[in-house]
């Protein structure tokens, strides 16, 4: 018999009556109710599949029970919304991004799961033993999660507290501001972060591709930048600060809400009074959990020419391909 795998999988998000919550899972499932809501769900998977071109015998699955209670309702749309995320206006041009679409999708739904846990509680520790996440993801996987959606959290918070002054600055630079709420502005800046990583990676037409080297600098120079902390002077992989500083604002002003909170924030942020403002604390601690989560920037592949690379052991480059198990789960191997 085929063993599993620990792997991403699809994670419907199932509404569950209120008196039936906390009941064993396997007297849940017969639910009529839960039935027809996991119906309604795999259809949705299966139409993904389709778009997609992806052809398998079965989909894996992981059923997240959520009471139906208002906090529960507000668990369910805030990690659907962030789960949904890389399903939006991606079109794959291969059958490698595909596959990597839809693996990006299962991280985007895992996320949104522990994001909405992290910010609401109402469910149990996903990522603790015994937690859906727990049972059926490798641990290194977990640890990722663990450090993103506390860079996830930390960003709702600066949000949180600095719409008022957000809000004020896109009017005073002629934006238009939409948004009803933080969690819509959230949701809209972790949108506009997944589009620029899938054209920068994925999509990318070049046959070059920053070395691993060059992508941790990156993150430190990002990092140092956000801190307003000069160094001092240019080095192989990074220009002078006052070089990289100015196109790092130019970045910001032209990457739509992406950049937009960024831009105003980071001049909200002051070390040196970093008691007097509401802004620098919580601003720390999002630096804090980027510095921690430095190695999440590191891409696992390297996209050449829209087709993904990884390098051996040997140090050769070669291209890696999405295969399917017995069991519906998306692996990569050697081509």
């Amino acid at each position: 018999m085929f063993q599993r795998q620990p792997a991403l999988l699809e994670l419907p998000l199932i509404l569950v009556p209120e008196p039936l919550f906390g009941e064993p899972e396997e007297f849940i499932r017969h639910s009529p109710v839960v039935g027809a809501a996991l119906n309604e769900w795999m259809a949705k998977a299966k139409e993904e599949d389709l778009r997609l071109s992806i052809e398998r015998p079965l989909i894996p699955t992981s059923e997240i029970y959520i009471p139906n209670t208002p906090i529960g309702r507000r668990f369910f749309n805030i990690a659907k919304a962030i789960g949904e995320i890389p399903s939006l206006e991606i079109i794959p041009t291969n059958p490698n991004q595909a596959y990597w679409l839809k693996t990006l999708h299962y991280y985007w739904q895992a996320k949104g799961v522990l994001f909405a846990y992290k910010l609401l509680g109402v469910i149990a520790n996903p990522i603790e033993e015994q937690g859906v996440l727990w049972r059926y993801l490798p641990e290194t996987l977990l640890l990722d999660l663990d450090l993103d959606t506390n860079i996830d959290y930390s960003h709702f918070k600066l949000l949180v507290t600095g719409e008022p002054d957000i809000r004020n600055w896109a009017a005073a630079q002629g934006i238009p501001y939409r948004f009803n709420n933080p969690m819509a502005l959230f949701q809209e800046t972790q949108k506009q972060s997944f589009l620029l990583l899938w054209r920068s990676g994925p999509m990318n037409s070049e046959l070059n591709w920053p070395s691993n080297a060059q992508q941790r600098d990156n993150i430190s120079a990002r990092i140092r930048l956000l801190q307003k902390n000069p160094w001092l002077s240019g080095t192989r992989l990074r220009p002078p600060y006052r070089q990289m500083e100015q196109d790092y604002l130019d970045f910001l002003k032209n990457a739509g809400w992406y950049g937009y909170w960024l831009l105003d924030l980071r001049e909200c942020f002051d070390e040196e009074q970093f008691e007097e403002t509401l802004i620098s604390p919580l601003f720390f601690d999002y630096i804090k959990a980027l510095k921690a989560a430095k190695e999440l920037y590191v891409s696992q592949f390297e996209w050449r020419g829209g087709q993904p690379y990884k390098t051996r052991a040997t140090n050769k480059v070669q291209r890696v391909e999405g295969v399917i198990d017995p069991l519906g789960y998306i692996h990569w191997a050697w081509a």
